[in-house]
């Protein structure tokens, strides 16, 4: 009888113990992707606080805004921003025409290799973050409004070549976490 007593609680210990290094193992996973969801909201406020008002040429030779924000394209915004290229590339002014967009729910970083284009180019991408859905970007004006399209819709283009908003607000949502929010200022 004890033997039956003894293999039942050993039955129960291992169930238990099962059930303990199932929840060790669900929390790893949730940890390593709030870690990851924390790193890419540091990277995205790094690069758009690095942002320049600095316009670009595009193939054709036109002038184009520093800042540039289009419902339904992709990607959804674009910006100058001195990302310390210079660093690495000896003739180079230290800024990089960056991007960011979402496609097949990858939040991805766009990176053209030069400013002003001679000839149109495809930019180089990187996976910033997975499962995203519903991407939004809205840019403070210096009167205090936001907008969804920067320049802003009713202005005069060739006025905001080289404006930048006052801040940038992204918001979307990964999967398991809900909707984030991040703002950053810029300079």
């Amino acid at each position: 009888m004890a033997t039956a007593v003894l293999a039942i609680l050993a039955v129960m210990a291992y169930g238990i113990l099962g059930t303990i290094l199932h929840q060790a193992k669900r929390t790893h996973g949730v940890e390593k992707s709030v870690g990851r969801v924390s790193l890419t909201l540091v990277e995205l406020s790094r690069l758009l606080s690095e942002a320049s008002a600095r316009p670009i040429r595009n193939a054709q030779g036109v002038l184009r805004p520093a800042f540039r924000a289009t419902v339904g394209s992709r990607p959804r915004l674009v910006f100058t921003a001195a990302t310390g290229q210079a660093i690495f590339y000896r003739d180079r002014s230290g800024l990089s025409r960056l991007g960011l967009g979402v496609h097949d729910h990858r939040l991805l970083l766009y990176r053209w290799p030069v400013l002003d284009r001679a000839r149109p180019m495809r930019p180089h991408t990187t996976t910033l973050l997975r499962h995203v859905r519903d991407f939004h970007v809205r840019l403070l004006d210096v009167d205090g409004h936001w907008h969804h399209n920067w320049p802003p819709l009713a202005a005069n283009p060739l006025l905001f070549l080289n404006r930048r908003p006052r801040a940038v607000r992204l918001s979307f949502r990964v999967r398991g976490m809900g909707r984030l929010h991040l703002i950053v200022d810029l300079p």
